[in-house]
């Protein structure tokens, strides 16, 4: 899938992608890593963790492979992945405590420049994630300025 959403930017067939690799009630058995028991059910569990990891840090390698692959896809006087701004992340803090705090969350790309990268941002407690799609949603040049319970756009992310 995400060498097709690569290929869909690289052709310019389209600027928006999105794609869920699961919604967060899913119970995909990961059979590839050794993992017997369901995603969901593992969150649920304790003395899970070590598997858990397994399954996140297989998530992450394969977005990773993605990050790369853009990188390497020449657009311009740059790369797909300088002109471009992804987010890669859950709705779910804690699986155990069904709690939407610090929230997983990587942005990627450059956004033409007008993002701040290469740092780790921690954002005041209860900042809500509808901020973050506001300020996606500016970069991409939609007249936005509140969405679900936003607050407004992330100032912290935008190159100063």
């Amino acid at each position: 899938m995400y060498d097709l959403m690569a290929l869909a930017w690289q052709t310019d067939s389209t600027r928006v992608l999105t794609y869920m690799l699961a919604n967060s009630q899913t119970n995909r058995v990961y059979e590839n890593l050794g993992i017997k028991s369901g995603h969901h059910q593992l969150t649920h569990s304790t003395g899970q963790d070590e598997d858990i990891q397994k399954i996140d840090q297989f998530l992450v390698e394969e977005f990773a492979k993605f990050v790369k692959k853009l990188s390497q896809i020449t657009e311009g006087e740059g790369t797909l992945l300088d002109h471009c701004l992804i987010t890669f992340g859950s709705a779910m803090g804690d699986g155990r405590k069904h709690d939407h705090d610090q929230l997983p969350v990587v942005v990627a790309g450059h956004a033409g420049g007008r993002i701040e990268t290469g740092c780790c941002l921690t954002l005041k407690s209860e900042t809500p994630m509808s901020n973050l799609f506001v300020t996606t949603a500016q970069l991409a040049g939609v007249k936005l300025n509140r969405f679900g319970d936003s607050t407004g756009p992330l100032r912290e992310l935008l190159r100063s």
